[in-house]
């Protein structure tokens, strides 16, 4: 998967946070994802690990800052953006996110909208969050 593909391309530090323990098993039993130094898996939600993680940070714990977030959680089919659930692309959480990225980090997120308000929308609560915003919009399903 995409964790395993950046740790091994790019040599880089990762950890996953997947809220469902049965996901993080299926990952590991029939995706081949195996944990190394490099690269953990953490079971929990991602929207408190980010918040406990700039809240260590700020109260001057030694740790590094995040040079890329992903966020790819899935939400609702029923809402009008159906990943990621709309906690992810709320200002306090995306303002935690900007605290916790290095000075040249980026946050990238799966947005998948079937209303082109609702994701222009989104567009403009990201802008409130970080001060560049580059957009891949697909026609299709991918």
């Amino acid at each position: 998967g995409l964790p395993m593909f950046i740790s091994q391309q790019f040599s880089a530090d990762v950890t996953v946070v997947e809220l469902d323990p049965v996901v993080e098993g299926l990952a590991k039993d029939y995706f081949g994802f195996e944990e190394t130094g490099d690269l953990r898996s953490l079971v929990g939600d991602g929207l408190k690990y980010i918040r406990d993680y700039r809240s260590s940070l700020e109260g001057g714990q030694e740790q590094s800052k995040f040079d890329v977030v992903v966020i790819d959680a899935s939400g609702s089919s029923s809402e009008s953006i159906s990943c990621p659930p709309k906690e992810f692309l709320e200002v306090d959480f995306l303002k935690g996110v900007s605290g916790i990225l290095a000075d040249t980090g980026l946050m990238a997120v799966n947005v998948v909208s079937r209303s082109n308000n609702a994701f222009a929308q989104a567009a403009e609560t990201l802008k409130t969050a970080f001060s560049n915003l580059f957009c891949v919009r697909t026609e299709d399903d991918v």
